[in-house]
Protein backbone atom coordinates (compact mmCIF):
# COMPACT_ATOMS: atom_id res chain seq x y z
CA UNK A 1 0.00 0.00 0.00
CA UNK A 2 1.28 3.74 -0.26
CA UNK A 3 0.78 3.58 3.94
CA UNK A 4 3.63 5.44 5.16
CA UNK A 5 4.45 3.37 8.33
CA UNK A 6 3.08 0.12 6.84
CA UNK A 7 6.35 1.07 4.57
CA UNK A 8 8.82 2.00 7.42
CA UNK A 9 7.58 -1.13 9.24
CA UNK A 10 8.08 -3.50 6.44
CA UNK A 11 12.05 -1.74 5.02
CA UNK A 12 12.80 -2.00 9.42
CA UNK A 13 11.72 -5.28 9.80
CA UNK A 14 13.12 -6.89 6.76
CA UNK A 15 16.44 -4.92 7.40
CA UNK A 16 16.36 -6.10 11.53
CA UNK A 17 16.58 -9.24 10.39
CA UNK A 18 18.73 -9.35 7.95
CA UNK A 19 21.39 -8.06 10.38
CA UNK A 20 20.16 -10.40 12.85
CA UNK A 21 20.93 -13.31 10.48
CA UNK A 22 23.53 -12.05 9.65
CA UNK A 23 25.99 -11.74 12.17
CA UNK A 24 26.19 -15.96 12.39
CA UNK A 25 29.20 -16.61 10.45
CA UNK A 26 28.36 -19.87 8.94
CA UNK A 27 25.28 -18.01 6.91
CA UNK A 28 25.76 -15.98 4.18
CA UNK A 29 22.64 -13.46 4.32
CA UNK A 30 22.26 -11.38 1.05
CA UNK A 31 22.28 -7.33 2.34
CA UNK A 32 19.38 -5.30 2.32
CA UNK A 33 20.30 -3.30 -1.09
CA UNK A 34 20.17 -6.35 -2.83
CA UNK A 35 17.12 -7.80 -1.76
CA UNK A 36 15.32 -4.50 -1.37
CA UNK A 37 15.99 -4.28 -5.10
CA UNK A 38 14.28 -7.14 -5.85
CA UNK A 39 11.39 -6.94 -3.78
CA UNK A 40 8.56 -5.64 -6.82
CA UNK A 41 9.84 -8.50 -9.15
CA UNK A 42 7.87 -11.29 -9.25
CA UNK A 43 7.86 -14.02 -6.58
CA UNK A 44 9.53 -16.88 -9.31
CA UNK A 45 11.77 -18.44 -6.42
CA UNK A 46 14.13 -20.40 -8.75
CA UNK A 47 14.71 -16.69 -10.60
CA UNK A 48 15.20 -14.61 -7.58
CA UNK A 49 17.09 -17.65 -5.84
CA UNK A 50 19.36 -17.39 -8.99
CA UNK A 51 20.18 -13.90 -9.35
CA UNK A 52 20.94 -13.76 -5.57
CA UNK A 53 23.06 -16.63 -5.24
CA UNK A 54 21.44 -18.41 -2.41
CA UNK A 55 20.13 -21.72 -1.13
CA UNK A 56 16.42 -20.05 0.44
CA UNK A 57 14.58 -17.18 0.74
CA UNK A 58 12.81 -15.54 3.42
CA UNK A 59 9.56 -14.20 1.66
CA UNK A 60 6.61 -12.13 3.63
CA UNK A 61 4.29 -9.70 3.99
CA UNK A 62 2.73 -7.03 6.28
CA UNK A 63 -0.45 -5.37 6.70
CA UNK A 64 -0.88 -2.86 9.66
CA UNK A 65 -4.51 -2.93 11.10
CA UNK A 66 -5.32 0.00 13.24
CA UNK A 67 -2.82 -1.31 16.19
CA UNK A 68 -2.31 -4.40 15.45
CA UNK A 69 0.54 -5.89 12.87
CA UNK A 70 -0.30 -9.22 10.60
CA UNK A 71 2.82 -11.12 9.41
CA UNK A 72 3.48 -13.61 7.03
CA UNK A 73 6.65 -15.21 6.68
CA UNK A 74 7.74 -18.51 5.22
CA UNK A 75 11.18 -19.90 4.21
CA UNK A 76 11.31 -21.64 0.95
CA UNK A 77 14.31 -23.65 -0.41
CA UNK A 78 15.79 -22.86 -4.04
CA UNK A 79 15.29 -23.36 -6.87
CA UNK A 80 11.79 -25.98 -6.38
CA UNK A 81 10.40 -23.45 -3.71
CA UNK A 82 9.62 -26.39 -1.50
CA UNK A 83 8.56 -25.08 2.08
CA UNK A 84 11.01 -25.56 4.98
CA UNK A 85 8.77 -23.01 7.21
CA UNK A 86 6.05 -20.72 7.99
CA UNK A 87 4.36 -18.74 10.23
CA UNK A 88 1.49 -15.64 10.60
CA UNK A 89 1.82 -13.25 13.70
CA UNK A 90 -1.18 -11.08 14.38
CA UNK A 91 0.38 -9.29 17.51
CA UNK A 92 -0.19 -5.62 18.89
CA UNK A 93 1.81 -3.23 16.88
CA UNK A 94 3.86 -2.53 19.68
CA UNK A 95 5.83 -6.39 19.50
CA UNK A 96 7.07 -5.44 16.28
CA UNK A 97 10.40 -5.88 17.61
CA UNK A 98 9.53 -9.29 19.21
CA UNK A 99 7.99 -10.59 15.76
CA UNK A 100 11.46 -9.94 13.80
CA UNK A 101 13.22 -11.80 17.16
CA UNK A 102 10.78 -14.81 16.66
CA UNK A 103 11.42 -14.74 12.99
CA UNK A 104 15.01 -14.64 13.24
CA UNK A 105 14.74 -17.56 15.73
CA UNK A 106 12.75 -19.40 13.80
CA UNK A 107 14.40 -19.26 10.61
CA UNK A 108 18.24 -20.30 12.45
CA UNK A 109 16.10 -23.31 14.17
CA UNK A 110 15.34 -24.28 10.58
CA UNK A 111 18.81 -24.23 9.32
CA UNK A 112 20.43 -25.38 12.33
CA UNK A 113 22.00 -28.36 10.64
CA UNK A 114 24.50 -25.81 8.46
CA UNK A 115 25.05 -23.76 11.08
CA UNK A 116 26.50 -24.23 15.08
CA UNK A 117 24.18 -24.40 18.29
CA UNK A 118 26.22 -21.60 19.71
CA UNK A 119 25.41 -19.26 16.54
CA UNK A 120 21.88 -19.92 17.17
CA UNK A 121 22.23 -19.12 20.60
CA UNK A 122 23.81 -15.83 19.93
CA UNK A 123 20.49 -14.76 18.28
CA UNK A 124 18.77 -15.03 21.83
CA UNK A 125 19.11 -10.68 22.64
CA UNK A 126 17.56 -8.41 25.27
CA UNK A 127 14.49 -7.08 23.26
CA UNK A 128 13.97 -3.72 23.06
CA UNK A 129 11.33 -1.71 24.58
CA UNK A 130 8.44 -2.08 21.75
CA UNK A 131 8.06 2.02 21.22
CA UNK A 132 12.01 2.51 21.21
CA UNK A 133 12.39 -0.36 18.12
CA UNK A 134 9.55 1.65 16.33
CA UNK A 135 11.49 4.78 16.84
CA UNK A 136 14.83 3.04 15.81
CA UNK A 137 12.84 1.63 12.68
CA UNK A 138 11.30 5.11 11.77
CA UNK A 139 15.15 7.19 12.29
CA UNK A 140 16.79 4.55 10.34
CA UNK A 141 14.14 5.25 7.06
CA UNK A 142 15.49 8.71 7.34
CA UNK A 143 19.26 8.56 7.69
CA UNK A 144 19.66 9.24 4.10
CA UNK A 145 17.37 12.04 2.46
CA UNK A 146 16.65 16.07 2.57
CA UNK A 147 18.14 17.60 5.38
CA UNK A 148 14.69 17.66 6.89
CA UNK A 149 14.41 14.30 6.74
CA UNK A 150 18.15 13.55 7.56
CA UNK A 151 17.29 15.92 11.15
CA UNK A 152 14.05 14.36 12.04
CA UNK A 153 15.66 10.77 11.29
CA UNK A 154 17.99 11.67 14.12
CA UNK A 155 15.29 12.96 16.67
CA UNK A 156 13.93 9.64 16.16
CA UNK A 157 16.75 7.77 17.13
CA UNK A 158 17.04 10.49 20.27
CA UNK A 159 14.05 9.01 21.20
CA UNK A 160 14.40 5.74 21.11
CA UNK A 161 18.15 5.86 22.97
CA UNK A 162 16.40 7.82 25.63
CA UNK A 163 13.14 5.71 25.95
CA UNK A 164 15.68 2.49 25.87
CA UNK A 165 19.04 3.14 27.31
CA UNK A 166 20.50 0.00 27.15
CA UNK A 167 19.45 -0.67 23.53
CA UNK A 168 22.36 -0.57 21.54
CA UNK A 169 20.78 -0.28 17.63
CA UNK A 170 19.74 3.44 18.24
CA UNK A 171 23.07 4.33 19.36
CA UNK A 172 24.93 3.13 16.12
CA UNK A 173 22.84 3.92 14.21
CA UNK A 174 22.93 7.82 15.65
CA UNK A 175 26.34 7.57 15.38
CA UNK A 176 25.65 6.92 11.73
CA UNK A 177 23.59 9.34 11.38
CA UNK A 178 25.55 11.90 12.65
CA UNK A 179 28.58 11.54 10.80
CA UNK A 180 26.25 11.45 7.56
CA UNK A 181 24.80 14.80 8.11
CA UNK A 182 28.37 15.71 8.53
CA UNK A 183 29.04 14.74 5.05
CA UNK A 184 26.27 16.31 3.46
CA UNK A 185 26.88 19.81 5.34
CA UNK A 186 24.17 19.81 7.27
CA UNK A 187 25.60 20.12 10.25
CA UNK A 188 28.85 21.40 11.25
CA UNK A 189 31.84 18.86 11.27
CA UNK A 190 33.50 18.96 14.56
CA UNK A 191 30.11 19.49 16.15
CA UNK A 192 29.05 15.97 14.30
CA UNK A 193 32.26 14.31 14.96
CA UNK A 194 31.86 15.20 19.37
CA UNK A 195 28.44 13.74 19.02
CA UNK A 196 28.98 10.35 16.63
CA UNK A 197 32.09 9.37 19.48
CA UNK A 198 29.92 9.67 22.24
CA UNK A 199 26.97 7.43 20.14
CA UNK A 200 29.21 4.79 18.82
CA UNK A 201 31.12 4.55 22.13
CA UNK A 202 27.46 4.00 24.13
CA UNK A 203 26.74 1.16 21.20
CA UNK A 204 29.99 -0.44 21.87
CA UNK A 205 29.51 -0.05 25.45
CA UNK A 206 26.31 -2.07 25.20
CA UNK A 207 27.16 -4.52 23.17
CA UNK A 208 30.28 -5.04 21.83
CA UNK A 209 30.02 -6.75 18.79
CA UNK A 210 27.46 -4.96 17.50
CA UNK A 211 28.74 -4.28 13.70
CA UNK A 212 27.34 -0.79 12.98
CA UNK A 213 29.25 0.63 15.88
CA UNK A 214 32.16 -0.81 14.97
CA UNK A 215 32.04 0.46 11.36
CA UNK A 216 30.83 4.32 12.65
CA UNK A 217 34.02 4.09 14.87
CA UNK A 218 36.05 2.99 12.27
CA UNK A 219 34.83 5.97 10.09
CA UNK A 220 35.04 8.39 13.16
CA UNK A 221 38.74 7.55 13.56
CA UNK A 222 39.85 7.97 10.29
CA UNK A 223 38.42 11.76 10.37
CA UNK A 224 40.79 11.62 13.24
CA UNK A 225 43.56 10.53 11.54
CA UNK A 226 44.10 7.53 13.72
CA UNK A 227 45.35 5.09 11.13
CA UNK A 228 45.81 2.03 13.36
CA UNK A 229 42.59 2.44 15.28
CA UNK A 230 40.29 2.67 12.49
CA UNK A 231 41.74 -0.49 11.05
CA UNK A 232 41.32 -2.59 14.13
CA UNK A 233 37.08 -0.60 14.08
CA UNK A 234 36.73 -1.89 10.74
CA UNK A 235 37.76 -5.09 10.82
CA UNK A 236 36.11 -5.76 14.44
CA UNK A 237 33.24 -4.63 12.25
CA UNK A 238 33.51 -7.45 9.35
CA UNK A 239 34.33 -9.94 12.27
CA UNK A 240 31.17 -9.24 14.36
CA UNK A 241 28.85 -9.12 10.94
CA UNK A 242 31.00 -11.45 8.34
CA UNK A 243 27.33 -11.79 6.64
CA UNK A 244 26.71 -7.51 6.33
CA UNK A 245 28.29 -5.79 3.14
CA UNK A 246 28.21 -2.23 4.62
CA UNK A 247 31.38 -3.27 7.54
CA UNK A 248 33.76 -4.41 3.99
CA UNK A 249 32.48 -1.61 1.52
CA UNK A 250 33.70 0.92 4.56
CA UNK A 251 36.65 -1.21 5.07
CA UNK A 252 37.12 -0.75 1.33
CA UNK A 253 37.18 3.15 1.23
CA UNK A 254 39.47 3.14 4.24
CA UNK A 255 42.03 1.03 2.53
CA UNK A 256 41.85 2.70 -0.91
CA UNK A 257 42.63 5.76 1.14
CA UNK A 258 45.58 4.44 2.80
CA UNK A 259 46.71 3.29 -0.76
CA UNK A 260 46.28 -0.54 -0.14
CA UNK A 261 44.64 -0.90 -3.09
CA UNK A 262 44.50 -4.65 -3.79
CA UNK A 263 43.25 -5.17 -0.03
CA UNK A 264 40.86 -2.85 -0.79
CA UNK A 265 39.76 -4.46 -4.51
CA UNK A 266 39.37 -7.90 -2.53
CA UNK A 267 37.40 -6.15 0.16
CA UNK A 268 34.73 -4.67 -2.47
CA UNK A 269 34.82 -7.76 -3.91
CA UNK A 270 34.13 -9.49 -0.54
CA UNK A 271 31.46 -7.10 -0.18
CA UNK A 272 29.69 -7.48 -4.01
CA UNK A 273 29.74 -11.49 -3.68
CA UNK A 274 27.30 -10.10 -0.55
CA UNK A 275 25.26 -7.52 -2.34
CA UNK A 276 25.45 -8.44 -6.34
CA UNK A 277 22.38 -6.69 -7.60
CA UNK A 278 23.12 -3.49 -6.21
CA UNK A 279 25.08 -0.99 -7.65
CA UNK A 280 27.29 0.14 -4.42
CA UNK A 281 29.92 -2.61 -4.50
CA UNK A 282 30.33 -3.25 -8.19
CA UNK A 283 30.66 0.80 -8.09
CA UNK A 284 33.40 0.58 -5.29
CA UNK A 285 35.33 -1.92 -7.46
CA UNK A 286 35.42 0.22 -10.57
CA UNK A 287 36.53 3.05 -8.11
CA UNK A 288 39.12 0.88 -7.14
CA UNK A 289 40.69 0.00 -10.62
CA UNK A 290 40.74 3.70 -11.46
CA UNK A 291 42.81 4.21 -8.55
CA UNK A 292 44.90 1.71 -9.36
CA UNK A 293 45.07 3.02 -13.13
CA UNK A 294 43.22 0.14 -14.84
CA UNK A 295 40.83 3.00 -16.56
CA UNK A 296 39.21 0.48 -19.56
CA UNK A 297 38.49 -2.42 -15.79
CA UNK A 298 36.94 0.66 -14.46
CA UNK A 299 35.06 1.39 -17.38
CA UNK A 300 33.66 -1.66 -17.78
CA UNK A 301 32.79 -1.77 -13.60
CA UNK A 302 31.40 1.81 -14.00
CA UNK A 303 28.69 0.87 -16.83
CA UNK A 304 27.93 -2.35 -14.87
CA UNK A 305 26.65 -0.25 -12.18
CA UNK A 306 24.82 1.57 -14.03
CA UNK A 307 23.03 -1.09 -15.58
CA UNK A 308 22.03 -2.35 -11.99
CA UNK A 309 20.60 1.79 -11.65
CA UNK A 310 20.34 3.08 -14.70
CA UNK A 311 19.24 7.05 -12.76
CA UNK A 312 21.98 6.63 -10.36
CA UNK A 313 23.64 9.99 -11.52
CA UNK A 314 27.26 9.01 -8.89
CA UNK A 315 27.39 6.24 -11.60
CA UNK A 316 27.57 8.55 -14.47
CA UNK A 317 29.85 11.04 -13.10
CA UNK A 318 32.45 8.31 -12.05
CA UNK A 319 32.28 6.83 -15.48
CA UNK A 320 33.05 10.10 -16.98
CA UNK A 321 35.87 10.17 -14.74
CA UNK A 322 37.52 7.03 -15.69
CA UNK A 323 37.00 7.95 -19.78
CA UNK A 324 38.17 11.54 -19.05
CA UNK A 325 41.19 9.55 -17.66
CA UNK A 326 41.18 7.16 -20.13
CA UNK A 327 41.69 10.05 -22.57
CA UNK A 328 38.08 9.55 -24.25
CA UNK A 329 37.12 13.02 -23.51
CA UNK A 330 33.52 12.49 -26.04
CA UNK A 331 32.45 10.13 -23.95
CA UNK A 332 33.27 11.44 -20.49
CA UNK A 333 31.82 14.76 -21.56
CA UNK A 334 28.78 12.75 -22.88
CA UNK A 335 28.36 11.00 -19.33
CA UNK A 336 28.67 14.32 -17.66
CA UNK A 337 25.97 15.63 -20.05
CA UNK A 338 23.83 12.70 -18.27
CA UNK A 339 24.82 13.47 -14.96
CA UNK A 340 23.87 17.71 -15.16
CA UNK A 341 20.32 16.43 -17.16
CA UNK A 342 20.03 14.60 -13.56
CA UNK A 343 21.53 17.60 -11.02
CA UNK A 344 19.99 20.53 -13.27
CA UNK A 345 22.83 22.60 -12.23
CA UNK A 346 23.08 21.71 -8.46
CA UNK A 347 24.66 18.94 -6.81
CA UNK A 348 26.95 18.69 -3.90
CA UNK A 349 30.45 20.18 -4.07
CA UNK A 350 32.06 17.03 -4.14
CA UNK A 351 29.78 16.03 -7.53
CA UNK A 352 30.33 19.13 -9.07
CA UNK A 353 34.46 18.94 -8.23
CA UNK A 354 33.89 15.57 -10.69
CA UNK A 355 32.11 17.59 -13.17
CA UNK A 356 34.84 20.36 -13.39
CA UNK A 357 37.39 17.81 -13.26
CA UNK A 358 36.19 16.46 -16.65
CA UNK A 359 35.60 19.78 -18.27
CA UNK A 360 39.11 20.69 -17.40
CA UNK A 361 40.70 17.60 -18.57
CA UNK A 362 38.55 18.10 -21.79
CA UNK A 363 40.20 21.57 -22.24
CA UNK A 364 37.15 23.97 -21.80
CA UNK A 365 39.03 25.53 -18.44
CA UNK A 366 36.33 28.31 -18.56
CA UNK A 367 33.56 26.01 -17.80
CA UNK A 368 35.77 23.82 -15.33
Amino acid sequence: SQDEEAEYLCEGLAESLIATLARLPDLRVISRHATFALRDEPRDVAVLGDRLGVDALVLGDLRPRKDRLVVNVELVGVPDGHRLWGERYDRPLTEAAAVEQDVADNVAQQLKEAISSDDVARLVEKRADPQAYLLYLKGKSLLVGSATQMVKGAEYLEEAAERDPDYALPHAALAESYILQSFHNILDQQVALQKARAAARTAVRLDRDLPEAHTALGMIRMFDWDWEGADEAHRHAIEAGPGRDVPHLEYADFLAAMDRLPEALEMAERARKLDPVSPNPTHSVAYIHMLMGDYEQAIREFSAAIALHPNWIWGHIKLAGAYSRNGQHDKALAEIRIAEAALHGGGTPLARSWVARVHGAAGDRERA
